[in-house]
């Protein structure tokens, strides 16, 4: 997964104009990743389409779907960590480290699939001319 970091941000503000803007060059709003804290995670849930994610299950306060998915599916609870979330999404340790620290003391890392955006070509056959072009002024 070829993933793109953007941030730290300090502000809620600034993560909506840069979603708005990687959405404007061809990024869908579902592979873009918002990583935040609890709190900033909630209201950015409500101004963009990507995909926040958050320790607010850390906080014991899970959503009413949770509570009833957790009485009839049978799972290990799993405390949400960063830096393992960090590393799933394909950077090392001690990037993972670098960025969970900020997150914890409240910013906002964002992180966006390029391999996934739209018009953009998976393949990895490219065409070239084999021969060069001139052209002459008249």
């Amino acid at each position: 997964m070829a993933n793109e970091i953007y941030g730290p941000y300090d502000s809620e503000e600034e993560v909506i104009k840069a979603v708005d803007i990687m959405t404007l060059k061809g990024f869908k709003a579902e592979n873009i990743t918002i990583l935040a804290n609890k709190t900033l995670s909630m209201r950015l849930e409500k101004w963009t389409d990507a995909n926040v994610e958050s320790n607010a299950e850390n906080e014991h306060e899970e959503s009413f779907f949770s509570k009833i998915k957790h009485m009839f599916v049978d799972e290990e609870e799993t405390e949400f960590n960063f830096h393992d979330r960090l590393v799933e999404l394909g950077l090392s340790k001690t990037q993972a480290e670098k960025f969970e620290t900020d997150i914890e003391s409240g910013k906002i890392i964002v992180l966006a699939n390029d391999d996934l955006r739209m018009g953009h070509d998976p393949t990895s056959e490219t065409v070239t001319m084999q021969e060069s072009i001139h052209l002459e002024n008249e």
